[in-house]
C-alpha cells in the first residue's frame, strides 16, 4: 500500500491511534508525494454540505479533521498550510506537545508571528511563552500586547466558558511583569473589553491587578501612573484611551505624585478624547498652585482645550484661567487671549463666562486683545457682546445683500453637467472599463444606449478589446463587491449577454473565446439565466423591474439591428434628459415609424427637465404629429391640458405625474390607474410622530426558560403606506406605471445604497414614493444607526442635493427628520439642503419647523442634534437665512408641549440669538404663552426672560 492509499483508508476509517508513527517514518520524498492528496482530502472533507435535513456542517467528522490537521501541519510548507482551517486546531499545546519533540517546521516561528496583526489568534498568551520558552517563537510587543489581557483569567476555567479572575499566569514567566505587561501601554490591545471574572469589587481584573501590585512592590507605581498618562497621548481609540484614565483614577495619585508627572499631565491636554482631557485637568487642578508647577508652561498647553468641541472641557479649562489670573498678573495678558479663542465656541454659556473673565482682566486699550476680539466680532453671540460693552467693539459687518432664488438656481440641464454622449468606440472602451467600477449612477444608462446606437461600429478589434471589461462583468455577476448592487449584477448579466450575441454575430469573435484558456467569462455563459428573467431571491424584486425592463429593451433592440436611441438616456447628470433631446429622439421614432418601449417612454417623461422647455415645444410642434404631439404639449406647456385621443394612458398619467403630481385631470377620469393608490401620484402621504406601544423583554425567568414581557412605549414616526400594496393589486394594468413597482411594500428594504441612487433617478422629479418607503423602513425611529439603514438615508438625501429641486411634502418630511439623524453626517446633509433650498425657494422653513416640532413633541429624538446642528451650521449665513430660521424656529415651538422637553434651554438661546440677529421680538402668540408656561422651571428663567419683553 502506497503512502497515498495509507492515508485515504486512515482518513476514510477515522484510524487516529498509531497516525503519529506513520508520520515518523516518512521521508521527504514520501511528504511531497502525499502533498497533492492531502490538498485534495482537505478540500473534500473541509466542503459545507447538508449532513442531515437542514443541518449543515463540514463532510469530515472530527477525528478526520483531526487527522488532516496533523498531517497537514506535518507535510505541507507554511504557504500551503495556512490555506487550510487548522491553524486553529494544531497551535493547541495538547497537540503541539505531541508533534514538536519529533518535528519542529522551521516556519513555525514566523506562523506564529504572523498573527498580531491578524484579526483572530488561535492560540493564548501561555502557548506564545510556551513556544518561546523553546525557542520556537517570539514574543513580539504587538503580538504580547493582542495576547496578555486574557491571560488573566484562569486557565482551567475557559474550557467550560466561565471566566474567573486569576492573575497566577502572569507570574510564570518573569518577563511577563519585568517586560510584557508595559507593552499593554504602547500598543493596541483588548484590555478595556476584559471585564467580570469573579470577585474583582468595582474595577476590572487589570485594574483590580495593577492597584494590587503596585501597592505590594511587584510594579512600580509611578511608573504605572506615568504609562497611563502616556497611553493617552498614543492615539488609541476613545474607549481604550478612557480605560487608562480610569485606572489613573482608581490609583489616585496624591499630589507629590501629580507634581512628578505634571509634564505628562500636560501633554494629555492635547487629547482628542474629552475623558483624557476632563481628567487631566482635575488632576492639574490640584497642583496648578504648587511651587515647582510652569503655570505659563500650563497656558501654552490650553489652546487645543479652549477650542475643545466639548463644553465641559472648555469651561474646565476657563475655571483654571479663572483662579490663575488674579494671584498672577504677569500671565493676565497671555490668559486672557487665551480666553478669545473660547469665543469661538457655539455654547451661549462658554461664550459669556470667557467674555466675563475677558472683561474683568483685560486691558481695554490694549491693541493686540482689541484686535482679537475684532476678528472674532461675527462669531460673538448677543449676550457675549453685552458682556464686553467696555471694548466697544464695532457693530457686525452688516450680511451681503441678498440673493433672489433666480439668482440662486442652477438650470438642471446646462454645460456644467452635460453627459458627454458616447459617439466612438474607443470611448466606448473606456465607459464599459468604467460601467462596473460605481463611478457614475448614469453608467447604468450609458453603457446600453451606447450599444445600442454605437452597432454599426463593432467588429471583431472592438470586442477582443472589451475583453476585460466582459471579465469584469462575469466577477461581478457571479460574487457582488461590497461597494455593488443587484443594479451592478443587472447590467453584468446584460453586458454578459451582449457577448454572447456578438460571439454569434462574428464567428471569428466566437472563435477567439474558444482559445480562451482559465476562468474565463465566455464558458459560463451557457448557464446564464434569461435576461428576462433575472430577479434577486428577497421579496424587493419588483423594485428591479423597470431597470430590467429598460435592458430587455436595450438588448432585443441590438438583436434586431435597430439603431434608434434608448427615450430615457439622461443628456445631463445626475438623470436629467434635455426636453429639447427627448423631443429630437421621438421624431426619429415617429420618422421609422417605430414604437418605442413602454418603461423606456414613461421613465423618459419622468427624467424631462421642465425648466426651460420653450425650444422643445416649438420643435414638438413643428415635427410632431399626432399623439406625441399632443402629449409633448401636455408635457412641455405649462398652461396646456391633455386632449384626446389617449391611446397610451401610461405616457400621459405619467407625464401629469410629472408635470403637476397634485392636480386632478378630468380628462384621465377613465383611466384604469384611478384605481391606483392615489397617494402614489400625489405623493401627501399623511404620517405622525407617536408614542407607539410594543412588548418589551424583561428579566430572564431561568423556571419558564424565557423572558419576562411587559408592555412599553418608544416614540415612533409612522407614514401611511397604502393598504394593499402587492404585486397582484399594483401590477394589474396590463401597462403598470413605474410607480407601481417602486411602491410595492415587502417586510424589509433589501436594497443597496447604490441601488437606491439609481433607483430614485428613475423619477427624479418625484422621488416621493421611494422617499415614503425610506422613511417606512429606515427612519421609524432615530436611533436607528445600523450600516444598513445610515447607508440608505444618506443615499438618497445625497443624491436630493444633486436633483435640487423644489421638496414635495413628504421631502420635507425626509429632510426634517434627517436633522434629528443619530449619523452627523446625515445631518450636516440635511442642513446644506436647507441652505440651498432657502436660496433658491425649494424648502419651505415654516414646513420644517413644524415637522420638526411635531417630532419633538413626543422627543422623538435628541433635541442636541438638532440644536447643534443649527449652532454649527445653519445660523449666521446670510439675512435671507436668518429670517428663515427664524420662521423655522418660531414655527417648531409653536408645536412643543406645554411642559419643557430636554434641553429646551438651549434651544430657546438660538432663537434668543436670531431673534436678535434679526432684530425683532417674539411675534408669535402661540410662542409667547409657551414661554409664559416654560417660565415657572427653574432652569429656563433667566433665558426666557430675554425672550419676553
Amino acid at each position: 500500500m502506497t503512502v497515498q492509499e495509507n492515508l485515504q483508508t486512515r482518513i476514510a476509517n477515522e484510524t487516529a491511534e498509531d497516525l503519529i508513527p506513520f508520520l515518523q517514518q516518512l521521508d521527504s520524498n514520501d511528504k511531497k508525494a502525499l502533498i497533492p492528496v492531502i490538498k485534495q482530502l482537505n478540500s473534500h472533507y473541509t466542503e459545507f454540505v447538508e449532513l442531515e435535513k437542514n443541518r449543515y456542517g463540514m463532510r469530515g467528522t472530527a477525528t478526520q479533521q483531526r487527522i488532516l490537521g496533523i498531517v497537514s501541519f506535518v507535510c505541507l510548507d507554511k504557504k500551503d498550510f495556512e490555506k487550510t482551517w487548522y491553524a486553529n486546531s494544531i497551535l493547541k499545546k495538547e497537540t503541539l506537545e505531541l508533534l514538536l519533540p519529533w518535528y519542529q517546521p522551521a516556519w513555525l516561528g514566523d506562523l506564529i508571528l504572523s498573527y498580531e496583526d491578524r484579526e483572530f489568534v488561535p492560540f493564548d498568551y501561555q502557548l506564545l511563552m510556551w513556544l518561546a520558552a523553546q525557542g520556537l517563537a517570539v514574543p513580539s510587543p504587538l503580538l504580547v500586547a493582542r495576547l496578555l489581557p486574557y491571560a488573566i483569567y484562569k486557565s482551567e476555567q475557559r474550557a467550560t466558558g466561565q471566566k474567573l479572575y486569576g492573575p497566577e499566569n502572569l507570574f510564570v514567566y518573569p518577563e511577563t511583569l519585568a517586560t510584557h505587561v508595559w507593552y499593554l501601554f504602547e500598543y493596541p490591545s483588548d484590555i478595556n473589553w476584559v471585564n467580570g471574572g469573579g470577585d474583582t469589587g468595582d474595577k476590572t481584573p487589570w485594574q483590580l491587578f495593577f492597584a494590587a501590585n503596585t501597592a505590594n512592590g511587584k510594579l512600580d507605581r509611578e511608573r504605572v501612573l506615568q504609562a497611563c498618562l502616556q497611553a493617552t497621548t498614543r492615539n488609541f481609540n476613545k474607549v481604550l484611551s478612557g480605560w487608562f484614565v480610569d485606572l489613573f483614577t482608581i490609583m489616585a495619585p496624591d499630589e507629590k505624585e501629580l507634581l512628578l508627572l505634571r509634564q505628562s499631565l500636560l501633554l494629555s491636554l492635547g487629547s482628542p478624547h474629552s475623558k483624557v482631557v476632563n481628567a487631566a485637568l482635575a488632576a492639574i487642578k490640584h497642583i496648578w498652585s504648587a511651587s515647582g508647577f510652569d503655570r505659563d508652561a500650563l497656558l501654552d498647553h490650553l489652546p487645543p482645550v479652549m477650542t475643545s468641541d466639548t463644553k465641559s472641557v472648555v469651561m474646565a479649562g476657563i475655571a483654571l484661567i479663572e483662579k490663575l489670573c488674579p494671584s498672577y498678573p504677569d500671565l493676565r495678558l497671555k490668559a486672557v487671549l487665551l480666553l478669545c479663542q473660547a469665543l469661538l465656541s457655539k455654547q451661549e454659556a462658554v461664550q459669556v463666562k470667557a467674555a466675563k473673565l475677558i472683561a474683568q482682566y483685560g486691558v481695554i486699550t490694549d491693541a493686540v486683545l482689541k484686535a482679537q476680539l475684532e476678528q472674532l466680532q461675527d462669531m460673538l453671540l448677543v449676550n457675549t457682546r453685552k458682556a464686553l460693552a467696555d471694548f466697544a467693539l464695532p457693530a457686525p459687518i452688516a450680511a451681503a445683500e441678498d440673493i433672489t432664488p433666480e439668482q440662486a438656481i442652477i438650470a438642471l440641464t446646462g454645460a456644467h453637467n452635460i453627459i458627454e454622449p458616447v459617439t466612438t468606440t474607443a470611448e466606448l472602451i473606456f465607459l464599459a472599463s468604467q460601467a462596473f467600477e460605481n463611478n457614475a449612477a448614469h453608467h447604468f444608462d450609458l453603457l446600453p444606449a451606447t450599444l445600442v446606437t454605437l452597432q454599426s461600429q463593432i467588429d471583431v478589434p472592438v470586442l477582443q478589446a472589451l475583453e476585460p471589461a466582459f471579465q469584469r462583468a462575469f466577477v461581478i455577476y457571479n460574487r457582488l463587491p461590497g461597494n455593488a448592487g443587484f443594479l451592478d449584477q443587472l447590467l453584468a448579466l446584460f453586458f454578459l449577454h451582449y457577448g454572447r450575441l456578438m460571439a454569434t454575430r462574428f464567428p471569428e469573435y466566437g472563435a477567439y473565446l474558444l482559445r480562451q484558456k482559465g476562468k474565463h467569462w465566455w464558458p459560463q455563459t451557457v448557464v446564464l439565466p434569461p435576461l428576462a428573467e433575472w430577479g434577486p431571491a428577497h421579496s424587493d424584486g419588483h423594485i428591479f423591474m423597470p431597470a430590467r425592463q429598460l435592458l430587455v429593451n436595450a438588448l432585443q433592440k441590438i438583436t434586431a439591428g435597430d439603431t434608434l436611441p434608448l427615450l430615457s438616456t439622461p443628456t445631463h447628470t445626475p438623470a436629467w434628459i434635455d426636453p429639447l433631446v427627448l423631443v429630437q429622439r421621438l421624431q426619429q421614432y415617429q420618422q421609422q415609424p417605430h414604437t418605442p418601449a413602454d418603461m423606456d417612454f414613461q421613465v423618459a417623461i419622468t427624467r424631462c427637465a421642465l425648466q426651460d422647455t420653450a425650444a422643445a415645444w416649438a420643435l414638438a410642434v413643428k415635427e410632431l404629429t399626432g399623439e406625441y404631439r399632443q402629449l409633448m404639449r401636455f408635457l412641455l406647456d405649462t398652461s396646456a391640458m391633455p386632449e384626446p385621443p389617449f391611446t397610451q394612458p401610461q405616457y400621459w398619467m405619467q407625464a401629469g405625474i410629472t408635470k403637476t403630481p397634485q392636480a386632478t385631470y378630468p380628462a384621465f377620469a377613465a383611466f384604469s390607474y384611478n384605481e391606483f393608490p392615489a397617494v402614489y401620484l400625489h405623493g401627501q402621504f399623511e404620517w405622525t410622530a407617536m408614542m407607539e406601544k410594543y412588548l418589551a423583554y424583561g428579566t430572564y425567568d431561568r423556571e419558564k426558560g424565557e423572558y419576562e414581557r411587559y408592555e412599553a412605549e418608544w416614540p415612533a414616526l409612522r407614514i401611511a403606506l397604502p393598504e394593499n400594496t402587492t404585486a397582484e393589486v399594483l401590477l394589474s394594468s396590463p401597462a403598470p406605471l413605474l410607480q407601481a413597482y417602486l411602491g410595492i411594500v415587502p417586510p424589509y428594504l433589501s436594497v443597496t445604497a447604490n441601488d437606491l441612487q439609481r433607483l430614485l433617478l428613475l423619477t427624479p422629479g418625484h422621488p416621493d414614493v421611494l422617499l415614503a418607503r425610506i422613511i417606512h423602513h429606515d427612519m421609524s425611529s432615530s436611533s436607528f444607526a445600523e450600516v444598513t439603514e445610515i447607508s440608505h438615508v444618506t443615499a438618497i438625501i445625497r443624491t436630493l442635493l444633486e436633483l435640487m429641486v423644489p421638496l414635495s411634502a413628504v421631502g420635507h418630511l425626509f429632510v426634517a427628520s434627517c436633522m434629528f439623524h443619530a449619523d452627523k453626517t446625515i445631518r450636516a446633509y440635511a442642513a446644506e439642503l436647507w441652505i440651498s433650498g432657502v436660496m433658491t425657494g425649494y424648502i419651505d422653513s415654516r414646513e420644517i419647523g413644524r415637522i420638526t416640532g411635531l417630532e419633538e413633541r413626543i422627543e422623538w429624538a435628541p433635541l442636541k442634534r438638532f440644536t447643534d446642528l443649527i449652532a454649527g451650521s445653519m445660523i449666521k449665513i446670510s439675512a435671507l437665512h436668518n429670517r428663515e430660521l427664524e420662521i423655522l424656529l418660531t414655527t417648531c415651538l409653536e408645536q412643543l408641549p406645554d411642559k419643557p422637553i430636554k434641553d429646551l434651554k438651549k434651544l430657546l438661546e438660538l432663537y434668543h440669538e436670531v431673534l436678535s440677529v434679526n432684530g425683532q421680538p417674539v411675534s408669535s402668540n402661540i410662542v409667547q404663552e409657551k414661554l409664559q408656561q416654560w417660565q415657572q422651571t427653574a432652569g429656563l428663567k433667566k433665558t426666557i426672560k430675554d425672550l419676553l419683553p
